[in-house]
């Protein structure tokens, strides 16, 4: 996928999260590992919430940077 698809993949997905009342996320208890000095990976259950507090989705997500 190129730039032009990507960003209209996240521009489809912010739309949807607003039309659901999206507020905002946390990933309250990550695990965070560091296998060598250049890669860091976070996972964990995170939380969106609408806007009046209650919750969206609970989802498992993993994150590597490196």
């Amino acid at each position: 996928a190129g730039q032009d698809d990507v960003e209209a993949g996240f521009r489809r997905a912010t739309e949807t999260l607003a039309a659901q009342g999206y507020d905002h996320s946390e990933l309250p208890n990550p695990t965070i590992c560091t296998p060598n000095p250049g890669t860091t990976i976070v996972s964990g259950m995170f939380r969106r919430y609408r806007r009046d507090g209650s919750v969206l989705a609970e989802l498992g997500q993993t994150y590597i940077y490196g």
